[in-house]
């Protein structure tokens, strides 16, 4: 892979870099499989991989279009961690039958998708509503010395244990792909190396986003989506053109392939299957004009929202970023007195003008902030293994260090809250919450849970928190 920043000069240290991908000592395919028990809603698979080991498949049509794909190693040795899901699919299924096949095959039939399987060897293809193949592994893809040259549907393993799943579906030639989130690569994906990583990517010139979604949509009228909350990886046809391949550094795969007649209705069938977004109030679909990473006072904030209107440019909300607080004290959620002295009066006075005002924050506190000490001695930040406040430098130099707030500590989320409480009742109307993506690894939460696993949630406490205030 292309290297994510100029190899003769120094890159920034993010303090979470995305793990690499365990170093499997052995890749065990699915070979063969037998129908083990048919369900209202699909089928289970008894199957068996390249090395012997038993593995169990099952295909289930969770809502019109939708098909579940899970592959559950349940008898192997394996790493075990918590699955987080992310899909709710409905509580009614569509009913599915499963249709006569010729010997060594499966067929699953719904309203608008359909499902054929190969037993032996063992292979999934989906088909549209016309019979027309939209998605199909690829069960051998190898090179011209006849080793596999994709991770095929299966696992692999280290030292015995399962580390990774994986699929590889064969890649049409004329064949396009959208999505993943946000990503600031060229907009089809086709070609690209993808990891579902959140950065601090400081800017928009590289793979690094902040907003990683495991889901894309093909030019051949279908989506996946794949339920995992670690790295997963898309190699979507760059390292072989012809075909794509998803790998998930985690013991069970569980993705859904999502028919429709056209993009929208493939976008609608997704959205309801991960849930829609809350709709914003109409004020929040106009323009929002910020001050920009620079300093900032009460005087030239009121100057700002003048000038927009004295030159009639349409404009919903004045966004305050970083230095509404005390540099150095980022974020403890505290005007800088000499800046805004009289914040109340400053919000009132922009509220005239008729903007929404939104302020800046993020889960950090400068450890130049006198609220620092009250913090950490109250233990509400991550902390080290040895049980010290982990103190980072996440700004690349231009900030002083900061600690981490605990969001799993109940006293630091009713603290976080009643000062979110305290800014509203000043007159602000909306929150920017920024980063949470540099949760280093070896962090240690009040809950217990390492940095790794609370970095695997999606970097989801903070806009909890921030929802909860009231």
């Amino acid at each position: 892979m292309a290297p994510l920043h100029n190899p003769l000069v120094a890159e920034y240290g993010f303090p979470s870099t995305i793990p690499p991908l365990p170093q499997s000592d052995e890749l065990d395919p699915v070979v063969r499989a037998t129908v083990h028990s048919r369900r209202p809603d699909g089928v289970d698979l008894s199957a068996t991989t390249q090395n012997g080991s038993a593995v169990t498949i099952r295909l289930t049509s969770v809502a019109p279009g939708v098909v579940r794909v899970e592959l559950d190693p349940a008898s192997m040795d394996r790493i075990d961690r918590p699955h987080v899901r992310l899909a709710h699919p409905p509580a009614d299924t569509p009913t599915v039958s499963l249709e006569p096949a010729a010997p060594g095959h499966a067929r699953l039939v719904t309203e608008f998708i359909s499902v054929d399987v190969d037993l032996d060897p063992f292979r999934i293809a989906f088909n549209d509503v016309d019979g027309r193949t939209l998605l199909a592994q690829d069960p051998r893809p190898t090179d011209v010395t006849g080793r596999l040259a994709a991770p095929t549907f299966g696992v692999s393993r280290a030292d015995g244990k399962v580390v990774a799943s994986h699929d590889t579906f064969v890649c049409e030639p004329d064949e396009h792909f959208y999505g993943f989130g946000e990503k600031f690569t060229n907009f089809d994906k086709r070609g690209q190396w993808l990891e579902m990583w959140n950065y601090d990517a400081h800017g928009v010139n590289s793979e690094r986003a902040y907003k990683n979604v495991p889901f894309f949509l093909s030019s051949r009228n279908y989506g996946v989506f794949v339920d995992s909350v670690t790295p997963i990886r898309f190699d979507m046809a760059a390292t072989n053109f012809a075909t794509f391949s998803v790998v998930v550094p985690d013991t069970a795969l569980d993705y859904y392939v999502i028919a429709g007649a056209n993009p929208m209705e493939v976008i609608r069938r997704y959205s309801d299957l991960v849930g829609k977004p809350i709709l914003p109030p109409k004020w929040a679909f106009g323009l929002w004009v910020s001050s920009g990473f620079t300093a900032d006072s009460a005087e030239a904030t009121v100057a700002r929202a003048r000038e927009l209107r004295e030159h009639e440019v349409p404009s919903s909300v004045l966004h305050l970023d970083c230095y509404w607080q005390k540099f150095g004290r980022w974020s403890d959620l505290d005007w800088d007195s000499d800046a805004y002295p009289d914040p109340e009066r400053t919000l009132a006075e922009i509220k005239s003008l008729g903007f929404r005002v939104c302020l800046w924050i993020n889960p950090y506190i400068g450890i130049e902030s006198p609220r620092f000490r009250l913090a950490a001695e109250r233990g509400w930040f991550l902390r080290k293994p040895d049980g010290g406040v982990h103190v980072l430098q996440l700004w690349g130099g231009s900030h002083p260090e900061v600690a981490i707030l605990d969001l799993t500590h109940p006293d630091a989320v009713a603290w976080f809250q009643s000062r979110l409480r305290e800014l509203l009742r000043m007159g602000a109307d909306v929150f920017k919450t920024d980063f949470g993506e540099g949760i280093p690894f070896d962090a240690i939460a009040n809950d217990r849970s390492t940095g790794e696993q609370l970095y695997s949630r999606g970097n989801r406490s903070g806009g909890v928190a921030g929802r909860s205030y009231g």
